[in-house]
């Protein structure tokens, strides 16, 4: 045996070797496997290739704060608000009924939320996709009968955050060469937890099915 297969041996002994080892050895290694761990982990903290540091420098905190705006979006939030306002189920409710007559009660009495959070809650949307081709949701021109499920979705979305005065946010994310695209979203969730009370992220294809209902009441 080499001589570096002989120290890889001593570091990462076979359960074998652990249990031949005297008490008075055993407790070195169990040091040694911490400090290796703990260096593995730092190393991959600070490289420059695995953070997320240098792909969310491109992403400032500018991209996902509150919007200034005291509008709040203009006229088309206000006027989807009014004209969702009757129809909104109250927060304080304790019953929900919804189809076939399936009957929702929330379970704690009295409820947290008695009123709206509004612009403390995000409805977060992430993609590395283009999503400018035919139905998609950057295309400059929509058409309406051939919507991409995912553009469906993300206007569902955009339609309950204007309904009950929630925040909306959709990041195009730049891809990562460290992970699969599916985990861009942690990183944006993280910045914007900064700036948000609630984040809320669905799959870009999910809709809400009871769009009168808030989220205070979930």
């Amino acid at each position: 045996m080499s001589r570096k297969a002989e120290s890889f041996d001593f570091m990462f002994p076979t359960p074998e070797r652990r249990r031949r080892l005297p008490p008075n050895c055993r407790w070195p290694l169990s040091i040694a496997l911490v400090a290796v761990t703990l260096a593995v982990i730092f190393f991959a903290y600070h490289n420059p290739s695995l953070s997320d540091s240098n792909i969310l420098s491109g992403y400032s905190l500018e991209e996902i704060k509150p919007s200034s705006d005291a509008r709040h979006g203009g006229d088309l939030n206000r006027l989807v608000a009014q004209l969702y306002k009757p129809f909104l189920h109250p927060i304080d409710a304790e019953v929900f009924i919804g189809e076939n007559e399936v009957e929702y009660k929330i379970a704690q009495n009295p409820p947290r939320f008695t009123k709206s959070l509004g612009r403390k809650v995000l409805l977060l949307d992430v993609d590395t996709r283009a999503l400018n081709g035919e139905g998609g949701m950057m295309n400059e021109q929509i058409d309406y009968h051939a919507l991409s499920s995912h553009t469906a979705g993300m206007l569902s979305h955009y339609l309950y955050a204007m309904i009950h005065g929630y925040d909306y946010k959709f990041i195009q994310a730049p891809s990562y060469t460290d992970r699969h695209q599916t985990w861009v979203k942690v990183p944006m969730i993280r910045e914007a937890l900064k700036t948000y009370d609630y984040v809320v992220f669905m799959d870009a294809d999910a809709v809400f099915h009871y769009h009168h209902l808030p989220l205070e009441w979930l």
